[in-house]
């Protein structure tokens, strides 16, 4: 199996795994370049298509809702609150839609008990506040978009958020569930970021070879840069 095949495996099979991907281009082709860590492991891969993402994980995937994690079988899914709350306070500048507001002050009331908890859970009545809240806001905002012209409705980002906040509910809200499960994916996204200014500098992997030893390398036994 090797040293990045024993990490990999230790990532796949931990509590809680962050995960992110990029697109880079190997030998003229767009692939996909995959970070999956934990607080102490870190691994990178390299892959053809978009679903090339770790099936072997285990716990619980904490993703910015990339479609293909879905198809992980077995993972439980934490949402990326962070990024839920830019897309909220988009929709509140872009066509000032009140109950992005008022969930973007739910979420950051969940976020701000989750960091005053300190690893302990949150009592139950506070979850079912907030998850009581939550629900009001979503709804609110799926009549909003429901009651604007059909065509014109679905063509909104403000349509297709609110519908993910409604059908993935459970893991937006794994923040006041799940004492360990964080609310960004700030990890993954930390690691990735020095693959990112390498493709700034290169622009591309020439082979297959130099981009599966690039990933071997950066596959460490520590906390993401």
């Amino acid at each position: 199996m090797g040293f990045a095949g024993t990490v990999r495996r230790a990532v796949a099979q931990a509590p809680v795994t962050h995960m992110d991907e990029t697109g880079t281009r190997v030998e003229g082709t767009l692939h996909w370049l995959h970070v999956a860590c934990t607080t102490l492991l870190t691994c990178f891969w390299v892959g053809a298509g978009r679903g090339d993402v770790m099936r072997d994980a285990t716990g619980i995937a904490v993703h910015d809702f990339w479609k293909p994690y879905f198809s992980i079988p077995g993972v439980q899914h934490a949402l990326c609150v962070a990024h839920i709350l830019r897309e909220l306070e988009n929709r509140v500048e872009g066509d000032d839609e009140t109950w992005a507001k008022d969930l973007a002050a739910v979420l950051r009331d969940a976020i701000h008990r989750y960091h005053k908890a300190d690893g302990q859970p949150l009592p139950p009545y506070v979850i079912d506040v907030i998850a009581t809240a939550y629900d009001r806001h979503v709804a609110e905002g799926l009549a909003h978009h429901e009651a604007l012209p059909p065509l014109f409705s679905k063509r909104r980002r403000g349509h297709h958020l609110v519908l993910r906040l409604r059908d993935h509910r459970d893991s937006v809200l794994m923040v006041t569930t799940h004492p360990d499960v964080p609310p960004a994916n700030t990890l993954a996204e930390q690691g990735m970021r020095p693959e990112k200014i390498q493709q700034k500098i290169s622009g591309r992997f020439r082979s297959r070879s130099g981009a599966t030893n690039r990933t071997i390398i950066r596959t460490i036994p520590a906390r993401c840069p």
